[in-house]
């Protein structure tokens, strides 16, 4: 068994055995919510007509319909998410709770400060955005699943909270009244020494994704060393903005000697992320499992256990306050020296052409030849959630 396995294993028993030790009761005291910040799901609908502004709705709709575009699709997904929000609107009304809405366009660290608490409708997208504008672990972030056909979404409350207005209102009285412990989940802070030019925002970046950046001929900029605005909540990713390229870094893991590496990029994930990208990249297919066993001369029947076994070791404890870390599709004959696990701290410096350090799948940095950013977690930084009680 590898050691990142091993202390996949690890973590996975103390998550089982005490994570729940870390979840902090709250008082009864039904005070503490009286206005909420409601981050409304900007939908494809939505977003489709921000690209035309300047139509009319029939040519906007002729657009579409030439496109080839499901326009009842659309609009049903649409309707169907406005119709949530509308529900937790009027019952926060109803439970006298002030509220306002924005979306992602709109959302300013100004509505966090007034807010009481910040409540995502919409899926684990909605939820990383809600979360992007709160900085400490002073202010909660409770999501509600607004599309329980499609959307998984584990970062938001149990599916059966939002399926009629009835379990709506009983969920948030649930939470008017205390009714929950609370959960702080650890997020990762990042020390970017780089170029310092602005982020991008993925989220609207539709056309000329590759675009070949001049600012790095430039000689005469210093590096500047800032802490980045954004705390990652499941993971960051750092490589070569054309995937086709090889991504070439130094990486140091805690304090071990630095180590150059090819490879594909590298992910560093939390333990609510690992249910992600990180699950998704180092999960291991049956099929894969079943040749294993085969060419090993073992049991190919057990290959569905052994994978589920694995896979299940994949997921840790979102208050971990440890970073997972993979070094993605490593280039190299031998690739045992190469590091993968756990670490308090993990450090790269860039070597590429042109590369991004993307925060959660949203936020884009440079991350060009020169540029180091060192990856950590500090209690200050979590993020606060709810764990509803029965």
């Amino acid at each position: 068994m590898s050691n990142f396995s091993s202390r996949m294993i690890t973590c996975v028993k103390l998550f089982f055995t005490s994570g729940m030790d870390v979840v902090r009761s709250v008082s009864s005291d039904s005070s503490w919510l009286n206005k909420v910040v409601i981050l409304s799901k900007m939908t494809r609908w939505e977003l489709e007509k921000m690209n035309y502004p300047d139509l009319s709705e029939g040519q906007f709709m002729d657009v579409l319909k030439k496109r080839g575009s499901d326009i009842k699709r659309l609009i049903a997904f649409h309707d169907s998410q406005k119709e949530v929000e509308t529900i937790v609107t009027n019952t926060l009304q109803e439970l006298k709770i002030e509220s306002r809405t924005v979306n992602r366009l709109t959302y300013k660290e100004e509505d966090v400060a007034w807010a009481d608490a910040v409540i995502p409708v919409g899926g684990d997208g909605t939820f990383l955005v809600a979360a992007s504008k709160v900085l400490n672990r002073k202010k909660p972030v409770i999501g509600f699943n607004s599309d329980l056909q499609h959307s998984k979404g584990h970062l938001c409350l149990p599916k059966n909270c939002s399926l009629n207005p009835r379990t709506i209102k009983e969920t948030l009285e649930k939470l008017k009244q205390g009714q929950f412990s609370w959960m702080y989940r650890t997020r990762i802070r990042t020390t970017l020494n780089g170029d310092g030019e602005p982020p991008v925002e993925l989220h609207y970046r539709r056309r000329n994704l590759y675009q070949p950046r001049d600012e790095i001929e430039d000689g005469n900029k210093s590096p500047k060393t800032i802490v980045l605005p954004e705390l990652a909540l499941n993971e960051v990713f750092a490589g070569e903005l054309l995937s086709a390229r090889v991504s070439n870094i130094d990486l140091k893991v805690d304090d071990a000697n630095e180590i150059p590496v090819k490879c594909s990029g590298m992910l560093v994930s939390t333990g609510t992320g690992s249910t992600s990208w990180h699950y998704t990249h180092n999960q291991l297919a049956t099929q894969t499992v079943r040749k294993l066993l085969s060419f090993a001369g073992a049991d190919p029947n057990k290959a569905y256990d052994v994978a589920r076994t694995y896979n299940s070791n994949l997921i840790f404890n979102p208050e971990d306050p440890r970073l997972g870390f993979t070094v993605r599709d490593i280039i190299e004959e031998d690739p045992s020296h190469i590091p993968s696990g756990f670490a308090d701290k993990v450090t790269i410096k860039s070597k590429c052409l042109d590369a991004s350090l993307v925060i959660d799948g949203g936020m884009s940095y440079n991350f060009n030849e020169g540029t180091v950013a060192m990856f950590e977690t500090r209690p200050e930084d979590a993020l606060k959630t709810v764990v509803l009680t029965p």
